[in-house]
Order: structure tokens, then C-alpha cells, then sequence
């Protein structure tokens, strides 16, 4: 399964670099603002300060962070590990019970990354407009990641280009502008923990390949609703290809 899971998201990522549209001004944009970054010195950060959801994204890499922080070894890796952490978490630092058979959808998210995650954003109550963004997002985020030019300053100002037409357009219910702002937060601050605080290497195909399908199983995540399965789900895709990732 994992090894389909694989192929397919191989064949998604090759087409996606293909692809043109609204998504090459980004990445034409989010190059120009990389350079003024590494120009400047200043250090990278994951904040979007226009982002009124923002806050969704700090609590996915804390969350990521103390699961991680928690695995003491190789045994602690399943759903089940995850899920007890993220519950754990939950309890003692937010004060929030969550129900541990929500846990179930995890491996549904995961296992939908071979169909680039329609299921999932199709399974979504709102409209085909507010699932046709949370795709867009998905296909920006992979084109980004396919762009050896682009560094993580180049990633976050593409997303936050995404984010301000989101933030401009009034066509949303607020139920929908939240759920796609809050995934927008999640790309940009995945992107920063696995790029600036875990420093994953991505030069080899099959390690980006990796990479790539980590991050959108946490964009992917938040669709379920919070930033505990985002980080969920984020945690239980890097456990599947891990083994795939030390052999590459």
C-alpha cells in the first residue's frame, strides 16, 4: 500500500510540474521575495500576520513538536503512540477532551495521498468554489516543493500570496474562509518545521517525494478540523515512509 501510495504521488508531483495557470505568478513572486529575504539576512519566520487563523499553525508544530519530543523509541511510532501524545497534549496544554475514535480518520487522510487527497476535500460540507482553493493550495504547495530555486521564504510568500486573495474574496461563508486560512497557516508552518527545524535534506527525488507527501498530509489534516489531526495525520505519513526515507 505504501509503496502504491508512492507511485502515485510520483506521477501527481511530475504532472503538477507541468502544469501552468494562476500558480506560475506565485512561484514567480515567492522567487522575488527569497531573494529579498536572503538578501536582507533576516532570519525566516512562519507568521502571516494578516492571517486572523494564524494561530492554527503555531498549534500544529507545537503539537508535532511534543509528539516528537515523546518517541523514546523505534516502537513509538504507530497511530496509536500518535494518538495518545496528541491527546495527551490536548488535555494538559489546551484543556480540550478529544475523542479517541476521531483518531480513525488519520489513516483515511493518509490514504487518500495516491488520489492527491479529493476524497477528503470532496467529504468537506461547503461549497465547490471553497473545495476548488483547498486544491489549488495543495497543487501550489507541491509546485513550490518541485522548485529547487525556492527555499522556505520563497514557500511562505507564494502561500501568503494564496492567502491574500483569500482574505480579499467575500464570496466564503466565514465557515469556509476559516477552514482554507487555517490550511494555509498549516502549509506555511509545516513547511517551516520540516525545512528550518528538522532540516529534513531534500535533494534526492525520492526523499522530496517524501517530503512533499509529509506536508500535504498536513495540510490535508486540518481539513478534518483541528490542528490536532493535522499534526496527527503529519506524524503517522512520516511513521509509513520512514523506512522508505532511510533507504533512499
Amino acid at each position: 500500500m505504501k509503496t502504491n501510495i508512492i507511485i502515485m504521488i510520483a506521477v501527481t508531483l511530475f504532472m503538477a510540474c507541468n502544469k501552468s495557470g494562476n500558480n506560475d505568478e506565485l512561484q514567480y513572486k515567492a522567487l522575488n521575495q527569497a531573494a529579498i529575504v536572503e538578501r536582507s539576512g533576516s532570519k525566516p519566520s512562519p507568521e502571516n500576520i494578516l492571517n486572523r487563523y494564524d494561530s492554527a499553525g503555531w498549534r500544529h508544530n507545537d503539537i508535532l513538536a511534543y509528539i516528537r519530543s515523546e518517541v523514546q523509541s523505534p516502537a513509538d511510532t504507530g497511530l496509536q503512540f500518535t494518538r495518545d501524545c496528541v491527546i495527551e497534549y490536548a488535555a494538559v496544554k489546551s484543556g480540550v477532551q478529544l475523542d479517541p475514535s476521531s483518531f480513525e480518520q488519520v489513516r483515511w487522510v493518509i490514504n487518500d495521498a495516491g488520489n492527491d487527497y479529493a476524497n477528503v476535500i470532496n467529504s468537506i460540507p461547503y461549497s465547490e468554489n471553497a473545495k476548488a482553493r483547498l486544491t489549488e493550495l495543495l497543487q501550489l504547495v507541491k509546485e513550490l516543493y518541485a522548485n529547487p530555486d525556492v527555499d522556505f521564504s520563497g514557500i511562505k510568500a507564494g502561500v501568503m500570496q494564496f492567502e491574500v486573495r483569500i482574505i480579499e474574496d467575500n464570496s466564503f461563508s466565514p465557515e469556509e474562509k476559516k477552514i482554507i486560512l487555517e490550511a494555509c497557516s498549516v502549509a506555511r508552518y509545516s513547511a517551516y518545521y520540516w525545512m528550518e527545524v528538522e532540516k529534513v535534506p531534500v535533494i534526492q527525488a525520492g526523499r522530496f517525494i517524501w517530503w512533499v507527501m509529509t506536508v500535504s498530509a498536513d495540510i490535508s489534516g486540518i481539513f478534518l478540523g483541528s490542528p490536532y489531526m493535522a499534526a496527527a495525520c503529519s506524524q503517522t505519513m512520516w511513521n509509513d515512509l520512514l523506512p522508505f526515507y532511510i533507504r533512499w
